[in-house]
């Protein structure tokens, strides 16, 4: 209830405090949705990398692979 009271004062009602973004942050983390998040986006940068083999090996192919995977592996 303490959560869903947050989101809808934060989102709902646009009623922003400060502290809420890393309220925000926390609860992200704590229901494992930022887990989640990553293993998708890791998921989706595999099958991007996967239907690049059908294409030979070149500078671009390697830079597309590379972006594949930094933009999952970025941290800022």
């Amino acid at each position: 209830p303490q959560a869903a009271d947050f989101w809808h004062r934060t989102v709902s009602m646009r009623e922003q405090t400060d502290g809420d973004l890393a309220q925000a942050q926390a609860l992200i983390v704590e229901s494992g949705a930022m887990a989640k998040t990553i293993e998708t986006a890791r998921h989706y940068a595999q099958k991007a990398k996967d239907a690049l083999k059908g294409f030979e090996v070149s500078d671009w192919r390697k830079a597309l692979e590379a972006l594949a995977d930094y933009s999952v592996e970025r941290t800022k």
